[in-house]
């Protein structure tokens, strides 16, 4: 079951869930929802992915990645 902030995510901006790593059965991490949140807000045609960062020591943390649409 989606919770509140990916049912308003999926209301207002259409599509925004999969960019986010959100769509199928939510895996709802603290990432993930600060990662719908921000989609939210952001202008349309702005995408926010959840990815693995890089390797460092004992493995790489995921960090999210705001992506501009082209002009």
């Amino acid at each position: 079951m989606a919770d509140k902030n990916t049912e308003t995510l999926a209301a207002a901006v259409p599509g925004a869930t999969e960019a986010v790593g959100l769509a199928g059965p939510p895996a709802s991490t603290p990432l993930r929802r600060v990662a719908g949140r921000l989609q939210s807000v952001l202008p349309r045609g702005w995408c926010v992915e959840v990815v693995d960062g890089p390797e460092r020591g004992r493995g790489s943390q995921p960090i999210l990645r705001v992506l501009v649409p082209a002009e």
